[in-house]
């Protein structure tokens, strides 16, 4: 893993779906089932080691309802994350 905290956080970030599970627990608590469904149909194995290593970076939790939940510092993500779904939508509007 690399050392500086930036390239540590990308690296994580790079990982196929981590982002989409990011982004659906957002708004609410949600169970792995759910998790699942919501995430198109996301290979079991798949969805349980991306919320592993979610939650080994202290972005979510699992709580007393047994289900994952973000963290206050998965929160403090968000206004990132819509900033960059803005550039997002922003150079795809560019690129038409």
């Amino acid at each position: 893993m690399q050392q500086r905290p930036i390239m540590q956080i990308l690296e994580l970030f790079s990982k196929k779906w981590i982002l989409r599970l990011l982004w659906e627990l957002q708004d609410d608590m949600r169970g792995f089932r759910e998790m699942r469904r919501i995430c198109d149909d996301i290979p079991p194995t798949t969805l349980s080691k991306r919320l592993k290593e979610l939650e080994q970076a202290g972005l979510i939790f699992k709580n007393e309802q047994d289900k994952w939940q973000i963290s206050e510092l998965g929160k403090s993500l968000e206004p990132t994350l819509m900033k960059l779904n803005q550039w997002a939508n922003d150079w795809a509007s560019d690129r038409k």
